[in-house]
């Protein structure tokens, strides 16, 4: 299988392992002969074998590996096939033999995060799979799906669908071992009948209150590449919907996942994989799944809607480019609405849509946060910190501490604030507020146009 070849001196090791493990976290395929060497293998057989499937070579450059006869010996052979050859530079000068390379200098801090030109480079040396793939949205539940693998974040815990697929598990004392799984990255478990699903794949990822829409998307692209080494003959593969739970908006997350998925056609060989399937039980969001995709994947070369809903995803052709990009959000606005199914239709047409028709992405935090726990506490303040406007959704209830809480940090941050409540209900918490902060609807178009108007006002 074709794959990027890491050249090192043993001495420099531990930079090695920390660029093997973010190239793969962005999907690349790395040989390095520490992890690929098999027990009573030939160590030079398997170097020249690993070498004739190379699609680049990396070299790390450093004072060891000048002096370092292998390094010299695998720069040479590389040259001798014609394989590129990307130099990063750890310390002392780069290689007279390498002047004529482009090479990355790494040498103020090994730690920084790899370039993007350099992992982009090393994509476009690998061949894409031909295969095209179906891609679905259906509105299940993902323990019912039958996919040869379900796909699952491990958030430093168990959350959301990774918590229900565990409970199955547990049921028939299934265990899954997290210490391992911490460990490693990744953990596949055989479900043996638990779910539908004949295993999931764990990966592990930052905690929910770090989640953001690049990670998102590397969560894609490296769950598939934890397949194509372990299970390349996978055919059917599920998911859910990843991040809305903490608080990003539906669209970009959704623009950012299915980025993933079209990076992954592009950069990951998976030659038998027939059926990607999303799936949400959430009634609302499964309809705006549906829209979002339509606008996400129209007009553009790698995807064809079939007449049955699905989508023929290939991988010929350039992909539509997803902000998903902390850095470059310039509007959004956060929103502390309750999760009750019976206010659905407010969010998504009194405060969803029209935020998506002026440009803004709507970051619903919810209500219910743990204001002792200082994560939480910081994940408020990275929503409320990028939001032109905070809106609170407020309901009969006494006004809680949490919400409180949240009011409050909003206001001392001197955010444009907006409290949103019915015109028939009671609300014990308009005596507490200050009446400018109050709007009071009748119907869902009047909120939708109150909220529309406000963002228009605002640069």
């Amino acid at each position: 299988m074709a794959h990027v070849f890491i050249s090192y001196s043993s001495k420099d090791i531990e930079y090695a392992r920390y660029i093997r493990m973010g190239l793969e976290q962005a999907g690349v395929p790395i040989w390095m002969d520490e992890a690929e060497i098999k027990l009573g293998e030939k160590w030079i057989h398997s170097i020249e074998s690993a070498l004739d499937q190379s699609t680049a070579l990396v070299v790390l450059m450093s004072h060891q590996s000048k002096s370092s006869d292998w390094v010299n010996r695998e720069i040479q052979y590389a040259e001798d096939l014609n394989i590129p050859i990307f130099p990063i530079l750890l310390s002392g000068k780069p290689f007279f033999r390498l002047r004529d390379k482009q090479y990355e200098d790494m040498t103020s801090d090994f730690y920084d995060p790899l370039p993007n030109r350099l992992i982009h480079a090393l994509i476009d040396t690998l061949p894409s799979t031909t295969n095209a793939v179906t891609f679905s949205i259906d509105d299940m539940d993902i323990r019912e799906v039958e996919a040869d693998v379900v796909i699952l974040k491990y958030a430093q815990g168990f959350h959301g669908a990774d918590l229900l697929v565990n409970i199955r598990l547990e049921a028939l004392e299934i265990i899954v071992d997290v210490e391992k799984l911490r460990q490693e990255g990744h953990l596949i478990v055989e479900t043996q009948g638990a779910i539908k699903a004949k295993r999931a794949l764990f990966v592990v990822t930052p905690r929910l209150s770090k989640l953001d829409y690049v990670g998102v998307r590397a969560f894609l692209v490296q769950a598939f590449g934890i397949l194509q080494k372990e299970l390349p003959d996978v055919e059917t593969v599920a998911m859910t919907i990843h991040g809305v739970g903490v608080g990003l908006d539906e669209g970009e997350t959704f623009r950012a996942q299915m980025g993933g998925v079209l990076d992954v056609l592009q950069q990951i060989q998976l030659n038998h994989l027939k059926l990607i399937q999303l799936v949400e039980v959430h009634k609302y969001r499964y309809l705006n799944l549906h829209k979002l995709a339509r606008e996400y994947l129209a007009d553009v070369e790698i995807a064809t809607a079939n007449d049955d809903g699905t989508y023929r995803l290939t991988s010929q052709g350039k992909p539509p480019q997803s902000i998903a990009v902390i850095e470059t959000i310039q509007r959004a606005i956060t929103v502390f609405f309750p999760n009750e199914e019976v206010l659905d239709d407010i969010y998504y047409y009194g405060i969803m849509r029209p935020a998506g028709m002026q440009g803004f992405l709507c970051e619903n935090v919810g209500v219910k946060t743990d204001i002792k726990e200082i994560a939480e506490i910081k994940k408020l303040e990275r929503f409320i910190d990028r939001a032109q406007l905070v809106l609170f959704y407020l309901t009969d209830q006494p006004l809680s501490a949490q919400l409180a809480f949240q009011i409050g940090l909003a206001y001392g941050k001197g955010k444009k604030m907006l409290c949103i409540m019915s015109e028939d209900a009671p609300s014990p918490a308009q005596d507490m507020l200050n009446d400018e902060w109050i709007v009071r609807h009748q119907r869902i178009s009047d909120l939708e146009t109150t909220i529309l108007q406000l963002l228009k006002e605002i640069d």
